[in-house]
C-alpha cells in the first residue's frame, strides 16, 4: 500500500515538472498561455496517445488525451477545445456519443486519424479533415498548424 502510494505520488510529482516544464518553454519562447489552441485526442493506444500527445506539445499546443469517446465525455466537459483529432477505431463506438460530442464542442474541426487509408463512409457526417495514421508525425503536425491559422485569421 504505502509503495503504491509512492509511486503515485512520484508520478504526479513528475507530471507537475512537466508542464511546469512546458510553462517555462512557452514563457521563454513568448507564446501566450491564453493564445494556446486546444486539442483533445482520443485513441485507445497509449502509444499513439502519447507519441502524438508529445509532438504537438512541442508545437506549442495544449493537448488532452483520452482513450474513448465515453472517457472524452466524462473528463472534459468545460474545457474550451479548439480541434479534436480522434482513431476511428473505437471499441464500441456509438453514434449517440459522437453526437454528444458533436453538442457538447460544436463549431470545431474534427480530423480523423487511424489506419484506415480513407475515411470509411459511415464517419464522414462527423469527420471534416482526414489523414492516415503514421508513427512519423509530420503531416499531422502539418494540418494542426494549417487548422490552426485558419481558426486564428476566422476570429480577427
Amino acid at each position: 500500500m504505502i509503495a503504491e502510494i509512492f509511486a503515485i505520488s512520484f508520478l504526479l510529482k513528475l507530471r507537475l515538472m512537466d508542464l511546469e516544464m512546458n510553462k517555462r518553454a512557452r514563457l521563454f519562447l513568448g507564446v501566450s498561455w491564453e493564445n494556446m489552441k486546444t486539442i483533445l485526442y482520443i485513441d485507445n493506444s497509449e502509444s499513439h496517445r502519447f507519441l502524438l500527445r508529445d509532438a504537438l506539445s512541442e508545437e506549442g499546443y495544449e493537448v488532452f488525451t483520452s482513450e474513448s469517446i465515453e472517457d472524452a465525455l466524462f473528463k472534459f466537459t468545460g474545457v474550451n477545445l479548439d480541434l479534436l483529432i480522434l482513431e476511428l477505431r473505437q471499441m464500441d463506438a456509438k453514434k449517440e456519443n459522437f453526437q454528444r460530442l458533436k453538442e457538447q464542442y460544436p463549431g470545431i474541426s474534427w480530423v480523423g486519424y487511424s489506419t484506415f487509408t480513407q475515411c470509411p463512409g459511415e464517419f464522414k457526417e462527423w469527420i471534416d479533415f482526414y489523414l492516415t495514421k503514421s508513427s512519423e508525425t509530420d503531416e499531422i503536425k502539418s494540418l494542426v498548424r494549417v487548422l490552426s491559422n485558419l481558426n486564428q485569421i476566422s476570429q480577427e
